[in-house]
């Protein structure tokens, strides 16, 4: 197998000029007299006076590449000027907490027009702001919130509540024909830009995936019983991290028999027992885009035949979605493949009752698939983008796009009734994919999902 290029070392940036394009193109979109104000998140304390360590907010990095907190961006449409607040220089905090960019350094190193001291966020904004209309993409930061709030008075824009691409809600894209859409503020352009990957985006989410991979294979290698779900998991991150992975883009999911049939299972502490399956889904970033990747293995080396024909199901379920990927198609579409594959099969094994057109109808395979097969990625892992065009029509896929294609089958005792001989059988293949021209391209294709090379993996 190929070995993808990982130099040790800090991730690439993506070069200034990308992020002062990015300013430039969606000042256009916002169009004059209007001004987004985007806040990085704040720093929280993990427990007395310990932090949990700072990660810029997915859409205060695109557009400013800065990644200090304390940090408010303003950018005034149609003109595109900007504005950023930040923090101070102070030898007295830098020796605790590491240096700063400082005021006075702000404008050269981000291309930024002017710079101000963040404590003085309170005094200059409504003076900055004027007269336009305030779209804030501030909820994250209630201190700015209050302040954008009390500055802007009745010219802020509602902001809408984040949307969320994964989970139960991810499940449910766009029906058929128009819904309403979304009121105009400034996030929903700015996330209909990051829908797009350009070049340099996609080569920094290559590179998360390819690091992404080998930490999964460096994982796969603690796969053996009486080892325990928080050495997967340990050897996962240290493979990423060692490499110059930025983190994880999200808790790692490490589970052995029945926690593999729990979706967003993190406790990862339980032993591996041989004749179990073990799901992990685990990503990691790079420069901040994140990979996603899931795989199930059997524990001893073999798969018993009853976890054989769902993996097999599930594998065809992922066949299928990955063959409705490319421009044109609607999202939903490699969800539909899967489910009429998962449906079929269930109905064939006899987990559900036919005939396969009520079964479907029906929606009888909730019990053992509950969520959606895809959800964007890119800076967050349930990346920015809605589910509809800006119009309220079904969303097309466009080339440029990252999404993922990730069926499972979940035999949940707790959830639902489940035949005996499936009872804690969870099982999910998930891979990242790019719509390109024409198509699409598998970006985790090295990692392989065939039974009898995941067994070579666990050797």
């Amino acid at each position: 197998m190929e070995a993808a290029d990982l130099s040790v070392g800090p991730p690439p940036q993506v070069h200034l000029a990308s992020f002062q394009r990015r300013r430039r193109e969606l000042a256009k979109r916002l169009g004059a007299g209007n001004t987004l104000v985007v806040a990085t998140h704040p720093t929280h304390t993990y427990s007395n006076d310990v932090e949990y360590l700072f990660r810029p907010h997915s859409d205060f990095w695109y557009l400013t590449g800065f990644a200090e907190p304390q940090s408010v961006l303003l950018l005034q449409g149609g003109t595109g000027r900007t504005a950023l607040f930040l923090r101070e220089r102070k030898k007295e905090a830098e020796i605790w907490t590491g240096r700063r960019l400082g005021v006075e350094r702000a404008p050269d190193a981000l291309g930024i027009d002017h710079a101000f001291a963040y404590s003085e966020l309170s005094s200059r904004l409504a003076g900055l702001l004027g007269r336009d209309r305030v779209h804030a993409v501030t909820m994250h930061e209630p201190f700015v919130q209050r302040r954008v709030s009390k500055a802007a008075g009745r010219r802020l824009a509602v902001e809408p509540p984040p949307r969320r691409p994964g989970g139960p809600e991810g499940a449910k894209p766009a029906r058929k024909g128009k819904t309403t859409p979304a009121p105009p503020h400034g996030r929903a352009w700015l996330h209909e830009m990051r829908l797009i990957k350009d070049q340099e985006e996609m080569r920094m989410m290559q590179k998360a995936c390819d690091l992404g991979v080998e930490a999964h294979m460096a994982a796969a290698r603690q796969l053996q019983p009486g080892a325990h779900e928080y050495q997967v998991e340990a050897a996962f991150g240290h493979h990423a991290r060692h490499h110059g992975s930025t983190g994880n883009g999200y808790p790692s999911i490490c589970g052995c028999g029945p926690n593999a049939a729990v979706l967003h299972y993190v406790t990862n502490l339980h032993p591996l027992r041989r004749g179990q399956p073990f799901l992990i889904d685990a990503g990691c970033e790079w420069g901040y885009y994140t990979s996603d990747i899931t795989r199930t293995y059997p524990i001893g080396g073999t798969f018993t035949r009853v976890q054989e024909q769902l993996y097999d199901l599930v594998l065809s379920a992922h066949k299928a979605a990955m063959g409705k990927v490319r421009p044109g198609n609607a999202f939903r579409a490699p969800h539909e493949a899967a489910l009429e594959t998962l449906t079929a099969g269930l109905v064939d094994l006899g987990y559900i009752k036919g005939p396969f057109e009520e079964a479907l109808k029906e929606k009888r395979y909730t019990s053992y698939f509950m969520h959606g097969t895809s959800h964007w990625l890119g800076l967050d892992v349930h990346d920015a983008g809605g589910l509809a065009e800006p119009d309220g029509s079904p969303r097309k896929l466009r080339e440029g796009m990252v999404l993922t294609i990730e069926p499972g089958l979940y035999f949940n005792p707790d959830f639902a009734t489940c035949p005996k001989e499936a009872e804690g059988i969870g099982i999910r293949i998930e891979d990242d994919v790019a719509v390109v021209d024409g198509g699409r391209s598998n970006m985790t294709r090295r990692l392989p999902v065939k039974p009898e090379a995941l067994q070579d993996l666990m050797r």
